[in-house]
């Protein structure tokens, strides 16, 4: 029974750690660009010398202290929609690669964007379009948000 039990428990685990998903299409999250820069107004190129996992994802960093600020509280500073173009989640309900220096950070989160023109469509409505992109990425079932 009590191998049964720790089975389970180890099971659900290794589940719940699956229902995380970011945008690694180039290794690391949001293309490698640091997380913590985006929040400084200066986007900057993350570097393999700083690297954090998080829910089994790479990011990086272009200094020490970015990347110890984003170990300290990592669900402040990762993307929306797990980098995927916040845009595109809410027009499409798809998963679309961004720019990554194509962003905003609105209400204290990180936006990434394909391109400028979805960056621009987005604000036209930002609050309406949030909304969307949040019903459409529950439907994926992750629980990053």
């Amino acid at each position: 029974m009590k191998v049964l039990l720790a089975l389970s428990l180890l099971f659900a685990q290794f589940t719940i750690a699956q229902d995380y998903d970011f945008n690694v299409d180039k290794g690391a999250v949001a293309e490698g660009y640091d997380m913590v820069s985006y929040f400084e107004d200066q986007v900057q190129e993350g570097n393999e010398q700083w690297r954090s996992s998080y829910k089994g994802f790479t990011f990086l960093f272009n200094s020490k202290s970015h990347k110890a600020t984003f170990d300290k509280n990592p669900e402040k500073y990762y993307p929306k929609y797990g980098g995927y173009c916040s845009n595109a989640m809410s027009v499409k309900g798809k998963k679309v690669s961004i720019n990554p220096e194509v962003f905003e950070i609105r209400n204290g989160r990180l936006h990434l964007f394909y391109r400028e023109k979805g960056h621009e469509e987005w604000l036209e409505n930002p609050s309406k379009n949030k909304a969307q992109a949040e019903k459409n990425w529950k439907v994926f079932g992750h629980l990053n948000d």
